[in-house]
């Protein structure tokens, strides 16, 4: 496969939770600061992929059940953070309640994003230990493909879910908020 088109398929399919995210999160109707939400994804799902090259690279001399045990964990702590957050949506819309669950805070913001991120930091991690030259002319494309798709998902996601939230409201939240819990579970799995 091609070095580019492998860098738009992982950088899509990378992106594919914050897109479902940032689309539950519309439902809510609360307006949000479009920009800061996306480039928050963005900058942190970048990182996170970042973060796992680095550590792949670094692991790769450790032994492999210390590896799988903190991924165990990262994979534990984004289903957590989505549980959370799904949890909070459905809730919502089953009580009909008028004040509704957001990321319209900067700490919702980076519970979600960090959430979303967790399946980045295993891509570039796995990458790292399965690349025979995992140097900067491997990740740096991939990073700008994830940047660049990530950021266009929430762009798409957040105005598209605050439509239909206004459309179909409570019911929306609670599909919403059981897709959410849905990610979080095909995380742990």
């Amino acid at each position: 496969m091609a070095p580019i088109l492998h860098d738009i398929l992982v950088g899509l399919s990378l992106c594919a939770d914050c897109f479902a995210v940032s689309l539950c999160t519309g439902l809510s109707g609360k307006d949000q600061n479009l920009k800061r939400v996306a480039l928050t994804f963005g900058i942190i799902q970048t990182g996170f992929l970042a973060a796992g090259w680095g550590v792949g690279i670094a692991a790769s001399s450790l032994m492999a059940e210390k590896v799988l045990r903190f991924e165990f964990y990262a994979r534990l702590l984004g289903f957590l953070l989505l549980l959370y957050v799904g949890g909070m949506m459905l809730a919502d819309g089953l009580r009909k309640k008028e004040d509704r669950f957001s990321i319209d805070s900067f700490a919702g913001i980076l519970m979600g994003a960090v959430a979303t991120s967790i399946d980045a930091f295993s891509v570039g991690f796995s990458l790292a230990l399965n690349t025979p030259d995992p140097g900067l002319r491997t990740i740096v494309p991939l990073g700008e493909s994830t940047f660049a798709f990530t950021i266009l998902a929430v762009l798409v996601g957040l105005p598209f879910g605050h439509m239909i939230g206004r459309i179909y409201g409570h019911i929306a939240r609670v599909i919403g908020g059981l897709i959410l819990i849905a990610i979080g579970v095909n995380i742990l799995l």
